[in-house]
């Protein structure tokens, strides 16, 4: 997606107009492409942070991540195996579901 943006943002004419006139990579880069698309990377980054965050707690709770590792995914399955909800204990799987 970046990449794409990128190059229809190469294609501008305020950006050929600038190269016209004698304006260096990094001066269009930085003055004219690197505005446009840091809102791109800023919004596609987060989101693939919070999938990577969402799919390393799922393998952790079904048992798939490494088992010396403590983990969101890994507190909300020793609750579920220990029946804390049924015991009265919602605070051991709340933090960590709040959290991811």
């Amino acid at each position: 997606m970046v990449r794409a943006q990128v190059k229809s943002g190469r294609e501008r004419l305020y950006v050929q107009r600038a190269r016209s006139l004698g304006a260096g990579h990094l001066h269009i880069l930085l003055r004219h492409i690197l505005p446009q698309v840091l809102p791109l990377i800023g919004t596609t980054g987060s989101l693939a942070v919070a999938l990577a965050v969402l799919t390393q707690a799922a393998l952790e709770f079904f048992g798939l991540g490494g088992t010396d590792l403590l983990s969101w995914g890994t507190m909300i399955r020793f609750a579920f195996q220990r029946d804390a909800m049924l015991n009265g204990a919602w605070w051991m799987i709340v933090p960590p579901g709040l959290c991811i």
